[in-house]
C-alpha cells in the first residue's frame, strides 16, 4: 500500500514539475543537455512513427490541424501506459488487473492527448487574438493594405497564431489563394475559433464591400477582451469542482492508510488476498476514473474550461 501511494505521489509531482516548473534552460544549454535530449527524443520517436495505431491518431490530429506526430503520441502513450501498469501492479498485486488498467490507459490516452492539445491551442489563440487585432488595426490606420496588415501581425505574434497569419499572407502574396479563401482556411486551421471567425468575416466584408476595417477590428478586440475576462472569472469558479474531484480521489487512499495503520494487515488481508476484495478495489479505481471524466465533461460543457 505504502509503495503504491509513494509512486503515485512521485508521478503526480513529476507531472506538476513538468507543467509548472522553471522554464529557464540556459544551464541545460551550457552543458549541451538540450541537444542531447533532442537527439534522444528523435530516436525514440522513430520507434513508434510507423506503428499503425499511432499513425491513425496522428492522422486524426492532422485532420484537425493539430501538430502531433505518430512518434510523439507513441512515446508519451507508451511511457504513461507503463507507469499505469506498474502502479496498478504494486497497488492491486495482480498482473491481470494491472494489464486491464494498462489496456484502458492505452486506449484512452491518445484521444485525451489530442483533446488536450486542441484545448491548449484554443487557449493560446484566445490570448493572442487581442494583440493580433491591435497589430493589424494599427497597421491599417497607418495606411497599409489588408494583406500588409496581416503580414505585420504575423511577425508580431508568436506560435500558434503568428505562423498561421504568415501562411495567409504567403498564400495571397504568391497568388496561390484569394484572400477570402485563405482566410477561410485560417478559420479551419484554428479549429473554428469563434473570434477568428469574426475577424475573417470583417476582412471579407471590407475586402468585398469596402468600409473601415480598422473600426471593425477595434470592436472585435473589445469583444475578445470581454470574453477572455469572462472565461477567467468562470475558470476561477470552476476550480472548486476540480478541487472536489482531487479531494474525492485522494480520500480513499487516506482512509485506507489510516485503517491499515490502526489495524495492521486488515486492509491488505481483505482487498489484496481475496477475489472479492480485488474486484472491489478494481471497481473503485474504475469508478474514480469515471467520476473524473464526468466532472471534467460537466465543467467543459458548463464552463468551457
Amino acid at each position: 500500500m505504502i509503495p503504491s501511494i509513494f509512486l503515485t505521489i512521485v508521478f503526480f509531482a513529476l507531472a506538476l514539475w513538468n507543467k509548472f516548473g522553471p522554464k529557464d534552460s540556459s544551464f541545460s544549454e551550457m552543458l549541451g543537455l538540450k541537444q542531447i535530449e533532442a537527439r534522444k527524443n528523435r530516436k525514440q520517436h522513430k520507434l513508434f512513427s510507423n506503428v499503425g495505431y499511432y499513425k491513425r491518431y496522428a492522422a486524426a490530429a492532422e485532420k484537425h490541424y493539430i501538430s502531433l506526430s505518430a512518434g510523439e503520441i507513441g512515446l508519451k502513450v507508451t511511457l504513461a501506459t507503463a507507469g499505469v501498469f506498474f502502479i496498478a501492479l504494486i497497488g492491486l498485486r495482480s498482473i491481470m488487473l494491472a494489464l486491464g488498467c494498462a489496456v484502458v490507459a492505452f486506449l484512452l490516452l491518445p484521444g485525451m492527448m489530442i483533446n488536450r492539445k486542441r484545448a491548449q491551442m484554443d487557449a493560446q489563440i484566445t490570448e493572442q487574438v487581442p494583440r493580433a487585432i491591435f497589430s493589424m488595426s494599427s497597421a491599417l490606420k497607418a495606411g497599409n493594405t489588408i494583406v500588409q496588415a496581416i503580414e505585420i501581425a504575423s511577425k508580431d505574434i508568436e506560435d500558434p497564431l503568428g505562423p498561421e497569419l504568415g501562411r495567409v499572407y504567403l498564400l495571397v502574396k504568391h497568388g496561390d489563394e484569394e484572400l477570402e479563401k485563405a482566410l477561410e482556411q485560417l478559420y479551419l486551421r484554428t479549429n473554428r475559433h469563434p473570434i477568428i471567425k469574426k475577424i475573417v468575416l470583417a476582412f471579407q466584408v471590407a475586402h468585398q464591400a469596402g468600409g473601415s476595417i480598422a473600426v471593425s477590428l477595434d470592436g472585435i478586440s473589445k469583444m475578445a477582451q470581454h470574453e477572455i475576462h469572462t472565461k477567467e472569472v468562470v475558470h476561477a469558479y470552476s476550480t472548486q469542482g476540480k478541487v472536489s474531484a482531487v479531494t474525492l480521489t485522494v480520500l480513499p487512499f487516506v482512509c485506507a492508510f489510516a485503517i491499515n495503520s490502526a489495524i495492521p494487515g486488515a486492509f491488505v488481508e481483505y482487498f489484496y488476498e481475496t477475489p472479492q476484495g480485488k474486484l472491489l478495489l478494481l471497481a473503485s479505481v474504475g469508478l474514480t476514473i469515471i467520476g473524473w471524466v464526468v466532472i471534467l465533461k460537466v465543467l467543459q460543457k458548463t464552463f468551457d474550461v
